[in-house]
């Protein structure tokens, strides 16, 4: 499988779209003390998620099911961090549109993927940069 099958798949991100979100994420957050620590513990659950993900396809099935509430739990943590970090930019009076671009569970189940998505896009560019 590579980068273009998965541009088909519903709710795809395009890696420009990732980039944007991203540059408009770091653009709020800036030198907020208290965004700055909900940011790290977003990047922390996302490095756990993206390895778990990618630990995914290796996994037999005995593996998967004795895996899954705790990668299930991991995702719902993750969305919890991207939402508390939107909520407070907020209450700091900024837009968070961002967080609008990934979608909300709520909506449709489906977008869960689409913020795991952005969450492995974050471990990307914590690798790339941090070697």
């Amino acid at each position: 499988m590579e980068f273009k099958d998965y541009q088909g798949m519903k709710y795809a991100l395009t890696f420009s779209g990732m980039q944007e979100i991203h540059a408009d994420m770091l653009s709020e957050i800036a030198n907020d003390e208290g965004a700055l620590e909900i940011y790290r513990t977003v990047l922390t659950k996302s490095i756990r998620y993206t390895r778990t993900r990618a630990e995914w396809g290796l996994m037999t099935v005995e593996e998967k099911m004795e895996g899954d509430p705790a990668r299930t739990a991991l995702h719902d943590s993750l969305i919890i961090n991207f939402d508390k970090l939107s909520r407070y930019l907020k209450l700091q009076g900024k837009k968070a549109a961002w967080r609008d671009r990934l979608g909300s569970v709520e909506d449709d189940p489906a977008y869960r993927k689409r913020i795991g998505d952005m969450a492995d896009y974050l471990t990307f560019v914590e690798a790339l940069l941090h070697r």
